[in-house]
């Protein structure tokens, strides 16, 4: 076996540490082998070392310019950083050279997915299993995209043939845990997601649907998931008419209650359960995590974004019930202590939920700064009774549902 035949093969096995080895010692024999450098990115990329990867991507391209290969590499490298920009172009030159292999069809497809373009996704892989039937990679991104078009049945059963096409695959068996979750066989996606973990403990989207699944066990938790997974599949014209319509419905409710009397409890009752409803759908997920951290597998599963946004949630909830403590103790304690904790769960939980992208410090710096109008709201009434902090007390609730509003367009491109 060659050199390269034989790194590809500790690639194969999720040996990077060995390949990267090997590579590195066949570069001090051949430094201007645009190969060696391409399965060294793949390495890179394998070990989550993303920027050193893409280095080597676009030192491998730069020696083989017109050769198909590093332009796929370049583009799972770009992939992996959510430059998905760069990454299609550089699937697009691959694609340019060699139009009819698998390999990169299929990663025109994963990016097509990460775009929302559903429909082109699955017609490009439907041209990458033409070509090769048994395309394992194909097989599971396929799935993904039927998943992301709320073709949740389809999408289990074409996971169910990746994975026994490659029963050794940490992503394969993820990609079933997830499309078992979608059709609602929770025990079942939770065994895959585990078997995804003992194969790559390093695997975050594995990691990720074990917390999911673990949360999914309790029904609360699951009939929103549920909901997540249909309004995310409305279109974005849909998902806002129905956004819309629930709040003009509420509106209309206030006023009826407002001038019919008799009518006024049923509506009171209503508008309670709306507004638990929408603080539910922001926060459920880092109050859940809050329980994941002592949960034995959902411990070790959490990101540094969950652990974090879980920490500031539990802090901005015992902060709500201690302050509205004092408020009930003391007159003269401001109530916007607590009222103003629990709004700023809203703009944090939704912070951290962008944890690993590019959105992520705007988003920080945001609720950082609705956190400094909200404080003198509270600090300044203790230090003065007849402080005004009306204007900043406005500013900081305007600011905090007009973040919640600007952040569903966001989320809806």
């Amino acid at each position: 076996m060659s050199n390269i035949g034989r790194i590809e093969l500790l690639i194969q096995q999720d040996k990077f540490d060995q390949a990267e080895k090997e590579i590195r010692v066949n570069l001090l024999e051949d430094p201007n082998n645009g190969i060696y450098y391409a399965l060294l990115a793949l390495c890179l990329h394998g070990q989550n070392k993303g920027k050193e990867a893409l280095e080597e991507a676009q030192k491998a391209v730069g020696l083989m310019p017109h050769a198909a290969y590093p332009f796929y590499v370049l583009s799972k490298c770009y992939l992996r950083l959510d430059n998905l920009k760069n990454a299609n172009e550089a699937i697009q030159n691959a694609l340019r050279i060699d139009p009819d292999d698998e390999d990169y069809l299929c990663m025109y497809a994963a990016i097509l997915n990460d775009q929302k373009k559903y429909d082109d996704g699955l017609t490009t892989i439907d041209k990458a299993l033409a070509i090769n039937p048994e395309h394992a990679p194909s097989k599971q991104i396929k799935s993904l995209l039927l998943r992301s078009s709320g073709r949740y049945k389809e999408a289990d059963v074409i996971a169910g043939e990746a994975l026994n096409d490659n029963p050794e695959s940490a992503y394969a068996f993820a990609a079933k845990g997830w499309s078992s979750l979608d059709t609602g066989k929770v025990k079942e996606s939770l065994e895959h997601f585990k078997s995804a973990v003992v194969l790559d403990p390093t695997s975050e989207f594995a990691k990720s649907g074990l917390v999911m699944a673990i949360k999914a066990q309790n029904p609360i938790f699951n009939a929103f998931y549920n909901y997540y997974n249909w309004i995310n599949n409305l279109s974005a014209k849909a998902r806002w008419g129905f956004i819309i319509g629930i709040f003009i419905l509420m509106r209309v409710a206030d006023n009826v209650s407002d001038s019919n009397s008799a009518m006024a409890p049923l509506f009171t009752v209503l508008i309670g359960v709306y507004i638990c409803f929408v603080f539910m759908v922001w926060t459920i997920n880092p109050i859940f995590n809050i329980f994941m951290r002592f949960n034995k597998y959902g411990k070790h599963a959490l990101d540094k974004g969950e652990i974090m946004g879980s920490n500031i949630m539990s802090a901005l909830l015992i902060s709500a019930i201690v302050q509205f403590g004092l408020h009930l103790q003391f007159d003269w304690y401001p109530v916007t202590g607590a009222i103003g904790s629990m709004f700023l769960t809203l703009p944090y939980s939704s912070t951290f939920a962008r944890w690993e992208t590019k959105s992520f410090k705007n988003h920080l710096a945001y609720s950082i700064l609705l956190t400094l109008i909200w404080i003198p709201t509270v600090v300044l009434p203790l230090v003065k009774q007849d402080a005004n902090t009306g204007l900043l007390w406005m500013v900081f609730l305007g600011g905090t549902v007009a973040y919640t509003w600007v952040s569903q367009i966001g989320a809806s491109k």
